[in-house]
């Protein structure tokens, strides 16, 4: 019986204890490897996720880098080429030529139209002017001298009252036209300026009167004071009527010359 007992006593609970221990010993020393790891759990969360996200590094941007030219393409220097070509040069010349010739032939025709018009408002003006300088005349000639002067000689009653020069000077604007009318002895008898093109308010100051009455009396050449402001136009009156006065005509010549020639009209 106590043969039984022992063996009975071989699986106390003293044995079972001894078996555990040991048991827990081998599972503490197991290899890593054989761990198997909670997939969950390593899961990181979302609040992990975003700090990971704002706490990361902005990635450096790469250095941008200069493009390569593109290699010229060889029409351009086909282009150039043909451009420097001669026969390219002559057909410029060419169409340049027709261009030119176009407007001349347009102009020519523009100029044709209005010559006529032109002429006759010249002459108005021109007619206009001798009756202000000779109000008392009542007829006008025309008469070139020897020396190719057109001189518009004013006659009173068959008489001739003196003559006009229509004259130019170069003023600021370009020229100055002006009558100066001449009284048979020589003298400036008055003036009136006909055109110009003068600064308004500045130049055109030398067609008032009380420039233009400086004149009268004038002989061999005008001695008169120029207007401040206005000194290139007041010389180009100067220069006209300095010009008129040494035109030479002798009104009562050409006018026996014009009566006797009319008488050797009127005998035959």
């Amino acid at each position: 019986m106590e043969n039984k007992n022992n063996e009975m006593n071989f699986t106390t609970p003293e044995n079972e204890n001894e078996v555990t221990a040991v048991e827990t010993a081998e599972l503490e020393f197991l290899p890593a490897d054989t761990v198997v790891p909670d997939v969950e759990s390593d899961k990181p969360s979302e609040k992990e996720k975003q700090k990971d996200e704002e706490t990361r590094m902005p990635e450096p941007e790469e250095p941008e880098t200069e493009e390569t030219p593109a290699p010229e393409d060889d029409s351009d220097s086909d282009d150039s080429g043909e451009q420097n070509s001669p026969a390219y040069l002559l057909k410029l010349v060419m169409v340049l030529t027709l261009i030119c010739t176009c407007i001349a032939l347009l102009l020519a025709v523009v100029n044709n139209i209005t010559k006529d018009k032109i002429a006759e408002n010249t002459a108005n003006q021109q007619q206009k002017a001798i009756l202000a300088i000779f109000p008392e005349g009542n007829e006008t000639k025309e008469y070139i001298n020897d020396a190719g002067d057109d001189v518009y000689i004013v006659y009173k009653d068959g008489e001739p009252i003196g003559y006009c020069v229509n004259t130019t000077g170069s003023g600021f604007g370009g020229d100055v036209n002006v009558m100066v009318g001449i009284d048979p002895t020589g003298a400036v008898y008055g003036v009136k300026i006909v055109s110009m093109s003068e600064t308004p308010g500045i130049g055109t100051k030398v067609q008032g009167e009380s420039f233009l009455s400086r004149f009268v009396g004038q002989a061999g050449e005008a001695d008169v004071d120029i207007i401040s402001g206005a000194t290139f136009s007041s010389k180009a009156v100067i220069e006209a009527v300095d010009k008129a006065l040494a035109v030479e005509v002798d009104v009562f010549e050409i006018t026996e010359n014009d009566n006797a020639a009319r008488a050797a009209r009127m005998m035959q």
